[in-house]
């Protein structure tokens, strides 16, 4: 059985720190790249190897603590890239790989309301027994374990209530970093991984 998120809308307040927090995010890490790549040119060239694996390290913590934080489709690009070896250094896949199992669940007052607003009725009227503690938490849903009245045991899977709201605000997030820098390196393969 699934269901699936009667829409929230993010408020202006949460779409704005979720912005800011992408935003930071990706401006910081490019920001640190470049400085390295304008470092590689000058005195400092024979240190710019080290820093660059130590800035790879700290720019993988990044992404992953934002890619925590926010969930959703950030949770599940972090997850993504992180099968990326081909294009990313080892530190991010190392780090993003810990993303595999990261989602918190929703509390179960927010699954009941989905469940009351999907299936027109409270959960305890539908089902026998309804497990609060989740069986699995994922970036876009959630699977709790019930019983039906004839005794069935089944998975009910809950799509998180905010999912649309927040990945149509961090989409636009990222497609707007992903224009701004390509405006200054030119285009660098980063919209084909986004579409994906």
């Amino acid at each position: 059985m699934t269901t699936t998120a009667t829409e929230i809308e993010l408020g202006p307040r949460e779409r704005l720190r979720r912005a800011a927090r992408t935003g930071g995010a990706i401006a910081g890490i490019y920001i640190g790249y470049k400085g390295l790549h304008w470092l590689d040119r000058g005195v400092l060239r024979g240190f710019v190897g080290v820093a660059r694996r130590q800035w790879d390290r700290f720019s993988a913590s990044t992404l992953n603590d934002a890619a925590t934080d926010l969930g959703g489709v950030l949770l599940k690009a972090g997850q993504f890239l992180a099968t990326r070896a081909d294009v990313l250094p080892p530190a991010y896949i190392e780090r993003l790989a810990r993303l595999q199992d990261r989602a918190r669940p929703l509390p179960y007052a927010d699954v009941r309301g989905v469940l009351c607003a999907e299936l027109g009725a409270e959960p305890e009227a539908l089902f026998a027994r309804i497990w609060r503690r989740p069986i699995a938490s994922a970036s876009l849903a959630q699977v709790h374990r019930a019983t039906l009245f004839d005794g069935r045991e089944v998975a009910i899977k809950i799509q998180r209530p905010d999912v649309r709201s927040a990945l149509r605000a961090d989409l636009g997030t990222l497609r707007l970093a992903v224009r701004a820098i390509q405006s200054i390196e030119g285009t660098l393969g980063f919209s084909i991984l986004l579409d994906q």
